[in-house]
């Protein structure tokens, strides 16, 4: 990453709300990886986190964000961990920390056609939350619990280093994206991520969560157009 990046990055940063770092410098070990082995080994600091396992161990261990200390599971990640497609959605919801697993009921249904209308599953993809616990009864989280959860995600895709990332609703889209701007004016172009952690940028684009499709049936045929984005770039570059 050229230092003209790193500083663009460092200014998206700041204008988000982020004021410090986990690290002074750039972790440049190579990530390992996931083994039983990892969930023995002890992690003080979210860049020793290598592997998928022991960043669920740092999390679970975490005190950072409060919504820990009133959710009943944290709710990590679903799927394939080695695909190249991973989606990020918003935040669980009360039937996901019942359960302790993504996308339950209604929610999970739509996701499934979502996916299976440009030829995936979830076998296929990998997915996580911006926020791994609930907000109770379900509110939008503040702007503090968002910042408190960003190491994790942020390390999250680090670990994972997938090829392209998915945006499910309006807090991951803004958040991940470091944009102020509402979803539909994020949705429908592809964007880059980028992280000092990270050699090359990758590809990103935002769309409506199944949870808000359930009760905006307008923005369907929005989500509908996104879908084909999304499955147009997968075939162009070989992806799956």
């Amino acid at each position: 990453m050229s230092t003209n990046t790193k500083y663009t990055y460092l200014t998206l940063l700041q204008l988000s709300g982020v004021d410090f770092f986990l690290q002074n410098e750039p972790n440049k070990d190579i990530y390992l990886k996931t083994t039983n082995k990892d969930r023995n080994i002890e992690i003080k600091n979210i860049e020793d986190a290598k592997s998928l396992n022991q960043l669920l161990s740092f999390v679970n261990k975490s005190s950072y964000c409060l919504l820990k200390q009133k959710a009943k599971n944290t709710i990590f990640s679903q799927g394939n961990p080695e695909s190249k497609i991973m989606i990020i959605s918003d935040v669980p919801n009360d039937e996901e920390d019942n359960v302790g697993k993504l996308f339950m009921g209604l929610k999970g249904e739509l996701l499934d056609k979502m996916l299976l209308s440009i030829n995936l599953n979830r076998k296929d993809v990998y997915i996580t939350n911006i926020i791994p616990w609930c907000t109770t009864k379900n509110r939008i989280p503040s702007s503090d619990e968002i910042l408190q959860c960003m190491p994790f995600v942020q390390r999250h895709i680090e670990i994972v280093k997938p090829a392209i990332i998915i945006l499910l609703g309006e807090i991951s889209a803004k958040n991940i994206l470091s944009s102020q701007l509402d979803l539909d004016k994020i949705r429908g172009k592809w964007h880059q991520y980028q992280s000092i952690n990270l050699t090359n940028s990758i590809p990103v684009i935002a769309t409506y969560n199944p949870a808000h499709l359930l009760k905006s049936t307008n923005d369907k045929k929005k989500t509908w157009d996104d879908l084909k984005n999304i499955k147009k770039f997968i075939v162009e570059n070989e992806i799956i």
